[in-house]
């Protein structure tokens, strides 16, 4: 492995936790970031009751009691919008989040279709988007789908025009949205990163 030309790549909930890395971790000399996710925190009306849920959990396992768990669709079948940005979607995109249960099991058949009330905790204190500032001076490139209906272009797009990397890119898919945003000309989507990568790297 060549130590300067080490890269990390991130997709939706992962591309914080790259340019979170790349913050930290000067060896990383490039980071790609596709569906930028800068932050994944809980709906204000569900944090504290959450929180105070996790206490009591973390309590209830140090006697020796099993974690518990919160599965991603409530007794109607409706998937539960604990995440700040789901319960901020319009009806109408929330009504498709159901269908990810099944696709995730189809694509993967050991998926579990719940949480612990742990994870719901440490996503509330999860927010590495005050980080992103030092991800400079490493290169950078955010990848948005032009009608993200979870995180708003335009926020993705202030996060861009606040790094202050010298070599930074935007690319914007057109007419796909986040979870339609793979249903593109693999190869042009990814065109454009190899050329970033190439440019950063000199190959």
């Amino acid at each position: 492995m060549d130590p300067d030309r080490i890269a990390t790549w991130g997709f939706f909930y992962s591309s914080g936790i790259a340019l979170e890395a790349a913050a930290f971790d000067k060896r990383i000399k490039a980071v790609i970031v596709q569906g930028l996710m800068p932050e994944w925190y809980l709906n204000d009306d569900d944090q504290e009751a959450l929180i105070a849920r996790a206490v009591q959990d973390r309590a209830n396992q140090l006697r020796g009691n099993p974690p518990e768990y919160i599965p991603l669709l409530d007794e109607k079948g409706e998937h539960i919008l604990y995440f700040k940005y789901l319960a901020m979607m319009e009806p109408k995109d929330q009504a498709t989040l159901p269908n990810w249960i099944p696709v995730a099991k189809k694509a993967a058949p050991t998926f579990r279709d719940s949480m612990t009330v742990q994870s719901f905790y440490r996503h509330a204190k999860w927010k590495p988007v005050h980080l992103f500032p030092s991800v400079s001076p490493t290169p950078v490139m955010i990848v948005t789908p032009e009608h993200d209906e979870i995180v708003p272009p335009k926020y993705q797009k202030s996060i861009f025009d606040s790094m202050q990397s010298p070599k930074k890119k935007l690319q914007i898919v057109k007419d796909k949205g986040h979870q339609n945003f793979l249903s593109v000309d693999i190869d042009t989507l990814l065109a454009e990163q190899l050329a970033f990568l190439k440019d950063v790297f000199e190959f």
